[in-house]
Order: structure tokens, then sequence, then C-alpha cells
């Protein structure tokens, strides 16, 4: 190469005798003589303000989290900052003061930390087994995350490289410890999901430990449900990793632990937990297969979602004939929330009806179709099923009045014994004042005396419905939207009559 091309540090360069210098490499400095990757630090004289104290802290360039349990501190001390709501160019407190400046004056021992750039030892060969070890740590100041290459070549021989760290500061918010290291596990699929795709090695196994049981316990049983803020990181996890890919780590073999804490840098300078990894990862029979037992989970652990079910017994044999469709089930009307229309919610149920069915031993009387599109009975019995459910619910003390009385009176329908009936009922029931009765469906309806009106039964006898309820919310939004094209109140008119309570 020309003279006149070379940089100008490397013009007057022997390569045959003298030592390489450390060149910046993306932003990293490389030392070519070592083939190592360290750092370079040039302190500049800023005031002791936020803004100050920030510019130092991001001047350190680590792309790979090498010193990340180091500039853990620094931000630590930034954070600290905001929540006493220090402006960016007001002094800092004392206290801080005599924290950064030991903090900031550690900082050139940095230049001490060096590591192979070759994730390959010298001489060490074309490795057959490739492995991602991926360990996670929270603590109530931080959350760590580190990831180590381990290869094994023919002969047996293993080596250990560090690949990337992460070390981020806890959230002010308050949250619970499990929250906290699940929320570090999720930052560790991540990483793990990045490395994969970024190595030029194919399908790497992938391992995960943490120290925490309770997150194991999260992870592996996946017949649990969570609450929201669980069962979504659980779910991110489900995703880029399998529950069998977790282990158990002690916390004193775990090196995520220093990225979740924090340290110094003549502390970190002299610690090969951080640098090599734990000791069993360079033992020759490594555990990569998962043979621990699941962690149990506590019947009362808060994250886990508590399953009420109700039970409706019945005394009434159902008959086995082709009308066995017009006595569907009482369903668990918490189901119905997670629907956001009716159509949707009948179409659910539509498909639940044809499984029941095609499951039944005994299919003489089965007639729904095995796929397709919802037939417009099926969606009439799904809608009959929904009304069904939610009255019940919501107005079960009187549907059991009216049962019971039923059953003694066989002229408890006719009409003419309203006032009969009606006294049945408590005066503080809502539905005392609207002669309530029961249809041959089982149906709660509006009495009265229009029976004799020349109008359709179900003008004459509306469904009562409860008046705060999601089902009567999806009703209205339907016949809002879809009938009535989002017209005004003046213009809304239901094809279906209900008295809302």
């Amino acid at each position: 190469m020309p003279a006149e091309d070379r940089s100008k540090d490397l013009k007057d360069l022997d390569l045959r005798h003298d030592i390489l210098p450390v060149q910046r490499s993306l932003g990293t400095y490389w030392c070519i003589e070592s083939d190592t990757i360290g750092f370079r630090i040039k302190l500049k004289d800023k005031p002791l303000t936020r803004r100050g104290i920030l510019s130092t802290v991001s001047s350190v360039y680590d792309p790979l989290g090498i010193v990340a349990p180091v500039i853990l501190v620094g931000k630590q001390l930034l954070q600290e900052l905001c929540h006493d709501g220090i402006d960016w160019d007001d002094s800092v407190p004392s206290h801080v003061h005599s924290q950064w400046e030991k903090w900031r004056s550690e900082l050139p021992l940095l230049e001490k930390i060096m590591i192979p750039r070759c994730v390959k030892a010298p001489g060490f060969g074309e490795p057959i087994v490739l492995e991602l070890h991926s360990f996670s740590d929270a603590s109530d100041v931080g959350l760590g995350q580190v990831t180590y290459l381990r290869l094994v070549n023919s002969s047996n021989q293993v080596h250990v490289s560090f690949l990337m760290g992460k070390a981020r500061v806890a959230p002010l918010k308050p949250m619970s410890t499990p929250w906290r290291e699940l929320t570090a596990a999720v930052i560790s699929v991540n990483v793990v999901s990045m490395l994969s795709r970024e190595l030029n090695y194919k399908d790497p196994v992938e391992v995960f430990y943490t120290d925490s049981s309770v997150v194991l316990g999260y992870i592996r049983n996946e017949a649990k449900h969570f609450h929201t803020y669980v069962g979504n990181r659980v779910h991110h996890i489900h995703e880029r990793s399998k529950p069998e890919q977790w282990h158990h780590v002690s916390s004193a073999s775990n090196p995520a632990d220093v990225a979740s804490r924090g340290t110094t840098a003549k502390q970190l300078a002299e610690h090969e937990l951080w640098f090599k990894g734990p000791s069993f990862l360079w033992e020759t029979d490594a555990i990569v297969v998962n043979l621990d037992p699941v962690p149990d989970l506590s019947p009362e652990e808060a994250e886990v979602k508590k399953v009420n079910t109700a039970v409706l017994i019945s005394n009434q044999v159902r008959p086995e004939n082709k009308e066995e469709k017009a006595f569907p089930e009482v369903l668990e009307l918490e189901r119905f929330t997670h629907s956001s229309s009716l159509s949707r919610l009948k179409r659910s149920i539509v498909r639940i009806q044809r499984l029941i069915e095609r499951n039944r031993p005994n299919k003489q009387y089965n007639s729904r179709p095995v796929s397709g599109p919802p037939t417009v009975e099926e969606m009439h019995v799904a809608e009959e099923v929904i009304f069904k459910s939610v009255q019940f619910w919501y107005f079960g003390k009187e549907i059991q009045v009216l049962q019971n009385h039923s059953g003694k009176d066989p002229m408890f329908r006719n009409r003419q014994n309203a006032h009969t009936r009606n006294e049945k009922l408590k005066q503080t029931s809502s539905l005392f004042r609207l002669d309530p009765f029961l249809d041959e469906k089982g149906m709660l309806r509006v009495g009265g005396r229009l029976q004799k009106a020349t109008l359709a039964y179900e003008v004459k006898h509306p469904i009562v419905v409860p008046k705060k309820s999601h089902i009567t919310e999806l009703l209205i939004r339907q016949y809002h939207s879809q009938e009535q094209h989002h017209q005004g109140c003046g213009t809304m008119h239901l094809d279906k009559p209900v008295i809302g309570l």
C-alpha cells in the first residue's frame, strides 16, 4: 500500500518488527497486537450538573456491554437526580457529588479490561457443539443479563467466551421481585434471539438460567393463567424459547448478579465470573437438557388467576329428541366479557355447541353441520343461550321462584293467573311490577295485558335483560352500528324488543 494512502500514525510503521498499535474499529478499540477489544478513557472537564454527568456516562461507548456493571452505577446516579427533580444545569447535592467523583476517578481503570475478539481459542479447531448460555438476574436497583458462547471440539475440549452483557436501572415505579426477575428474563431471551440471528453459526443450542424459582414456576407451568403483566411476559418468553430450556442457578454462580447490582471498575477488572462464566460451563458434560422438576406455584400465588366455576343443577330430565337444542346450558358470565361484538360471541358459542355434539356418545339427534359457516338456526339457539345465561346470573332468584311455582301449578303460565303468579315474587324485586313469566323455552319475559293484542309475541312480551351488562351493551352496539348505521338516538330501534333493568 503506498505510504500516501496509509493513516498518519501508520506511515512509518514497520509491520515486520514494530508493535502494532491500538485502532478504533466500529467505535471500539481493537488492539491488533493481542487481537483484543478494550477501552480508551478520555475524561473531559464537565460541569458537575445533571447534564455534565450524562455526558460523561455516555462517553463510554460499550455496545457489547463488557463493562455494563460499571456503567450501571453512573446510570443509577442519573436516575436519582431525575427522581429528586434536579434540573439539567443545577448543581448536584453534596452526597451525589462524592459518589460521582469516586466513580469518575476509577473510570481510567477500565483500560485494563480487554477481552479476546475471536470467540475461539488459538488452535481450537472446528467446533462440533455450539451453545448459547444466557443468565439473567434482578435486584432492587437494576436488571442484568449476560450471554456466553460455549464451544466443544472433536477432542472434547471446551472453550467459553463472553458475547454480550446488559445492565439496566430498575424502574422507579415499585415492582415486586418476581416482576423484576421476569423482566430480566425477557431481556435475556431478546438478546439470545438477536445473537442467534447475527452469529455465523447454524442453530446453536440455547440455554437460559435464572436464580428465581418463582420465575421458573411462571415459565414452566403452561397450564396456569396469569394476570396481565406476568401473562404478557411469559407469553413473550414462550414465543422465543421453550420451558425445558430454562434452568435454576444459584446466586453465587450467576454472573448476571453483578450486572443487576453494579460494581466499581477495579472490582470488575478482577471479576472472573463475569468474563469467563461459571465453572460448570467449562466442564465437558455440562447439562443442557432440563431434568429439574417443575417448581410448584403456591395456590395463593398473587399472579395466578383464580378461576371461579359455577354449576347449575336442575332436576329436569332433558328429553332425548330433536328439540334437545332448545335446552341450552347456562354458561359462565365472565366468558362473555372477552367478546367485543354480539355476532362474534354467538359464533363462538356455535363452535362450542358443534364440538359438544360431535363428542356425544349418542349422535342420533345431532343435526348440526360439521363445518362451514353457522346456520340461521344455530345463531338463534346461541342467542337463546346468551340471554338465558345473563338472566340466570342477574335474576336467578326470580327465575327459581317462577320455576317452582310453574311446576306446582299447571295454569301458571295462563295470563288469567297473573295476579296469583306475581304475588310469589318479593315486592323488593326489580321484576315485581313487570308481571314476569317464563316462556316455553325458559326465557324470562314481561307479562301484562297485551296478550290479546294483534302484535307479535316478542312485542307483547319482551325479553328481560339487565340494564348494566356487557351483553346489553353489545346488543345496543350491534343495532346502533349494523342496523341503524350510527344514526342518532331518535332513530334507534331494536327489532328484538327487550326490557333493561
